[in-house]
């Protein structure tokens, strides 16, 4: 099953939570295990790369556009 990564707007604590495909296109949001808020939001975290049996991290930097550099922009 995938893990999702999300942060909560109130107590800005950054979660995991892993749910079923079919759980998230039907709009399941969990909330906060911290605080219990309903205020969260999706962030995109890594991702793994199955290939074969290893299963590996992506290191790619995320470039936000031409005058971002490999930490993002700022």
């Amino acid at each position: 099953m995938p893990t999702y990564e999300y942060i909560c707007k109130k107590c800005v604590q950054k979660f995991e939570i892993t749910m079923s495909l079919s759980e998230k296109e039907k709009g399941k949001n969990p909330d906060c295990p911290y605080c219990g808020s309903e205020e969260v939001i999706q962030v995109l975290g890594n991702f793994a790369i199955l290939s074969g049996q290893t299963n590996k991290r992506s290191t790619s930097p995320v470039v936000c556009g031409p005058s971002c550099g490999p930490n993002g922009c700022g």
